[in-house]
């Protein structure tokens, strides 16, 4: 009986294993690659005409018109 039961689990562990290699080769998920460098970004208004500045402290400095 002892001896049934290790090969259950034995076969359980292979089939759980095979199941997630699988799933590993369909990408569900797909691999998201980040970008090097530095990004800069502008904000601006909905037109693109005013844009925030930066003060030579080096904070955003945002006017209302």
């Amino acid at each position: 009986m002892m001896r049934k039961n290790t090969l259950t689990v034995l076969l359980a562990i292979i089939a759980a294993n095979l199941t997630i290699q699988t799933i590993q080769n369909f990408q569900v998920v797909p691999t998201a690659y980040a970008q090097s460098g530095v990004q800069r970004i502008a904000i601006c208004d909905e037109n693109g005409i005013s844009c925030a500045n930066i003060t030579s402290f080096g904070e955003l400095e945002i006017t209302q018109d």
